[in-house]
């Protein structure tokens, strides 16, 4: 089956290279998504371990239509009765760049009149809609001429892990976290130390990610098993066949603030993850050193309406004083929304990526620091 999956800007090659690992083909890279093809066994390890994905869609139906009531014979043609059925609930979204279907809720609303009729015709009753917690999601995407019907597998968006209950001010999201430790190239044989952890996302995405398991708890319920296909069993071999490799091994995992509410909050999340054994202190990262000889550092500065620019320069050259002072040998990476501060820490990068984390852009730079 063709998948879909849909990601931040800029993170597209670490989605594809995380798809060919859990074993899909075909893979093609799109804007903010990744094309691809796998079985059903790939669509639920696609749900359970794309640490840099949004949500997982599955296209059934990919069609030239030429005007409304085309659209809803086409999708009245479909047979809904072997996806869902009349006592599900269901909700219909649409996406529209087209000069013959100008109007994305009435694209929706028709879909969803096609897909009410089938049923009544056939069985004299319909699913009931709810906009709210549905059974069956379905995506219609109209570009120009062509019509594209999908299935959402995920539900709520895959980067809602669960773990983040306590948030500090502008959190960074769990699948960019996951994604700038991808692009860190991180080694998990050496420690890992985030000096201004916030909320704990980058040593929770870290957990997971050494430990290679899934960031979603295994009874969380993704659309798909909503779907009159759905198998329990696979989804019991899917968990148990990627969850073998690497569930021993030993991870070095550090953070710290300045601020004991962020500390106290990492706590909190991190103690709802099973197993991790992750030390969280209180420390102002200018003040710190290194524990250990070579090790990698991400660190996602604070963002402060208060400070004047002068204010934020400052701050990021005693950010690179620090690093050159008390970790050489170590790999950093940083993420920020202030370039020009950053080019202020007298550190050149070996590496730079532009992202986007929602509407922000925002700069991930590596730096190897050297005696």
């Amino acid at each position: 089956m063709k998948l879909i999956a849909t990601t931040l800007q800029g993170l597209e090659d670490v989605l594809a290279k995380e798809i060919k690992a859990i074993g899909g083909s075909k893979i093609r890279m799109l804007k903010r998504a990744v094309l691809f093809e796998g079985s059903r066994y790939t669509l639920y390890a696609a749900n359970l371990y794309l640490r840099t994905a949004i949500r997982i869609l599955a296209p059934i139906l990919e069609i030239k239509v030429k005007n409304e009531e085309d659209l809803y014979q086409k999708i009245k043609e479909i047979e809904w009765e072997k996806i869902f059925n009349t006592t599900q609930t269901f909700a219909v979204y649409g996406i529209t760049s087209s000069p013959i279907f100008r109007h994305s809720k009435y694209v929706a609303l028709k879909s969803k009149d096609a897909i009410a009729d089938r049923f009544r015709e056939r069985f004299n009753r319909r699913p009931s809609v709810d906009t709210q917690d549905p059974d069956l999601v379905v995506n219609i995407h109209i570009r120009n001429d062509r019509l594209t019907v999908s299935l959402d597998s995920s539900g709520k968006t895959l980067h809602m892990r669960g773990y983040r209950k306590i948030s500090v001010d502008a959190p960074i999201s769990e699948n960019l976290a996951a994604g700038l430790l991808h692009l860190l190239n991180w080694d998990t044989d050496l420690p890992l130390y985030d000096p201004m952890c916030g909320s704990g996302t980058f040593l929770a995405e870290a957990y997971f990610l050494g430990k290679k398991l899934s960031p979603h708890p295994s009874e969380k319920h993704f659309l798909f098993k909503n779907w009159k296909d759905y198998s329990e069993e696979l989804y019991q071999r899917v968990l148990e066949e990627f969850t073998q490799s690497d569930k021993e091994k030993n991870l070095s995992l550090y953070g710290s603030d300045i601020d004991r509410k962020a500390v106290d909050a990492t706590n909190f999340n991190l103690q709802r993850i099973e197993g991790a054994d992750i030390k969280v202190h209180m420390q102002d990262f200018f003040d710190s050193k290194k524990n250990f000889e070579s090790g990698f550092m991400i660190i996602n500065p604070p963002y402060d309406e208060r400070l004047a620019l002068e204010d934020s320069i400052e701050f990021y050259e005693l950010i690179g004083k620090t690093l050159k002072q008390g970790y050489p040998g170590w790999t950093v990476g940083i993420v920020s929304g202030n370039l020009n501060a950053m080019k202020g820490m007298g550190l050149r990068p070996t590496k730079s990526y532009e992202l986007k984390n929602g509407p922000i852009e925002v700069y991930f730079s590596i730096f190897k620091i050297y005696a």
